[in-house]
């Protein structure tokens, strides 16, 4: 099996603050010689991301910088342990070294036009039906399907995939908060946030369904999760749990 676009290196980000402006190493990455065309593709995401990340930092208030300089530093160790996910099912042949590729592209490109769409273009649009509350209760329903497709060796790491992205999303909704006050601005960005993450998630169960696994028992039940928190008006409240 070739190597995965994820493996190897993991993606780094060096942040250098001054008047205000960021300065990003791009991340580096390794990749067999088959996987050059790949390579490009990764390469022009990234730089794109760098793009965009420095975009929002140079608009933002100096409040607001540190905020989402928290938010990218959270999203990188996301990112990192999504990576670490993506290694182990491919190294176990459950998923395709094609998608692990794919998806390590995606989760870059979710985090690029969340930039774009929240912190430079201010431009906020989701079906009128989407609640936080109705994405909330998709998001935990898909990832304990997935956990209960997921082979036991491999479960600690999506846990801990898990608990990395509520700490993503926890850091980019207080950015998002230092920018408006907006209840509604808010609300806007936990439903991109959700829904982003449970494409993703349905995704990769959708790639690891196609692998001979041993059929989920009708009587399988998810343990308690404890809670992760959604910022709301006045008050924080549940979102995105993840079961222990």
């Amino acid at each position: 099996m070739s190597t995965s676009i994820w493996r190897g290196t993991s993606p780094r980000m060096f942040l250098k603050w001054a008047l205000p402006f960021v300065v990003l190493v791009t991340y580096q990455f390794c990749s067999a010689q088959e996987e050059d065309n790949t390579s490009d593709f990764y390469a022009t995401a990234t730089n794109q991301h760098n793009t965009e990340y420095i975009l929002a930092c140079q608009k933002a208030t100096p409040p607001e910088q540190e905020a989402l300089i928290r938010a990218e530093l959270a999203w990188t160790d996301f990112s990192d342990k999504e990576k670490s996910l993506a290694n182990a099912l491919e190294s176990g042949n459950l998923i395709s070294s094609d998608y692990a590729r794919w998806h390590g592209l995606a989760v870059v490109d979710a985090r690029t036009a969340h930039l774009r769409s929240f912190f430079i273009d201010y431009n906020i649009n989701y079906p009128p039906q989407y609640t936080p509350e109705n994405r909330d209760r998709v998001l935990n329903e898909t990832y304990a399907k997935f956990m209960l497709r997921m082979p036991k060796t491999d479960q600690a790491l999506l846990r801990s995939s898990e608990t990395a992205w509520i700490a993503y999303r926890d850091a980019d909704i207080a950015a998002a908060r230092a920018g408006s006050d907006s209840p509604k601005w808010r609300d806007a960005a936990l439903i991109q946030l959700a829904e982003t993450r449970i494409e993703e998630i349905a995704s990769m169960m959708q790639a690891l369904s196609q692998a001979t696994l041993p059929p989920v028992p009708a009587q399988a039940e998810p343990s308690p999760p404890p809670q992760g928190e959604l910022p709301a008006p006045g008050r924080r409240e549940s979102l995105g749990s993840i079961p222990s």
